[in-house]
């Protein structure tokens, strides 16, 4: 560092201003760790803290409200970092804490030795002395985002071509097996909060209501003799190809939700909306497929962070064996 800047620092000019969640050890001792390295440049204008009060102050350094309120608190005192000391904070307190603020000037650390499982794409930096993980965003660059377009609108194409016969199949299977339309429409939020039509094959009877619970039960009575068999092999899924050609899918993507349930959003929530939903993702290969789209965020929030056109295709890689030997959810 340059003697000039850190002349600066001594002076405390330049300094950057730095929240810390959880006044307790470990965040007191973050605190001290930055007091006594002014070369970092960084200043402590607060605690976040879920057990202390508002207003009051722990070594001398104000507590200024809980995670609940960081929105808030980094906008009021123009936080510019946010370190997470506190060892009761789960990964999820993490990530609503971020999504929360979702402020791309606002930098995220984690004391590493707090959350030794943390993954994804990190910075290890110091404070002399107190070693720091810097929570790293992703986003895709050009190049990424043409082989990611590449790959889905290549994937869909030669899928199509591929389940055209099966296609014609499916529709005589399902005229036989019950009344009503071959295909099913409804209204999915997209990018940025936009709705689209995302089709499936009909496997319920006709006059089940549209944005009721889905199935999760292979003897759910509304689903049809022949549905049960299309879901059971994730067919019902493969005419959201044509959203993929469309532009309104990708490949992969968080699940695409139904309007209903991103009302119900908080902000942090609101996060999932900023990627193009997709036909399979992580919480499909990975996660609780038992529980509701919407439990699922974490995975979501992780394929936000973490995208690439190379984690895509490790996904839809990983969707083939579990289509063709797990039950799939309902």
């Amino acid at each position: 560092m340059s003697r000039v800047r850190h002349a600066r620092f001594a002076r405390g000019k330049g300094l950057t201003p730095v929240l810390i969640y959880g006044a307790g050890e470990a965040g007191t001792r973050v605190a001290a760790a930055i007091a006594e390295h002014p070369a970092a440049g960084l200043r402590v204008v607060g605690f976040l803290d879920d057990k202390a009060e508002a207003g009051t102050e722990v070594d001398g350094v104000p507590v200024l409200g809980t995670g609940a309120d960081v929105k808030r608190v980094v906008a009021e005192t123009n936080a510019a970092e946010v370190y997470f000391a506190d060892p009761a904070l789960s990964s999820q307190d993490i990530t609503q804490a971020v999504e929360r603020v979702d402020n791309r000037g606002v930098a995220f650390m984690v004391v590493s030795n707090l959350f030794a499982s943390l993954t994804g794409p990190v910075n290890i930096e110091k404070v002399p002395g107190l070693p720091i993980i810097e929570i790293k965003g992703t986003e895709l660059r050009p190049f990424q985002w043409f082989m990611k377009e590449f790959l889905d609108k290549t994937c869909a194409v030669i899928m199509i071509l591929l389940f055209l016969p099966v296609w014609a199949f499916i529709a005589v299977g399902i005229k036989l097996d019950s009344k009503g339309p071959v295909l099913f429409r409804q209204r999915r939020v997209g990018l940025n909060g936009r709705e689209f039509n995302m089709y499936k094959f009909r496997t319920m009877y006709p006059e089940v209501p549209k944005y009721q619970v889905a199935p999760t039960d292979y003897d759910d009575a509304r689903v049809t003799r022949f549905g049960k068999i299309l879901r059971k092999l994730a067919l019902d899924e493969t005419p959201q190809l044509i959203n993929v050609l469309q532009g309104k899918l990708s490949m992969v993507g968080p699940r695409p939700e139904m309007p209903f349930v991103v009302a119900t959003y908080d902000d942090w929530q609101r996060r999932r909306l900023s990627v193009r939903p997709g036909i399979t993702g992580l919480w499909q290969i990975i996660g609780r497929k038992d529980l509701p789209m919407h439990e699922n965020l974490d995975y979501d929030f992780y394929y936000i962070q973490n995208q690439s056109p190379l984690l895509d295709l490790v996904i839809i890689l990983k969707t083939v064996p579990i289509i063709f030997f797990r039950r799939p959810p309902y």
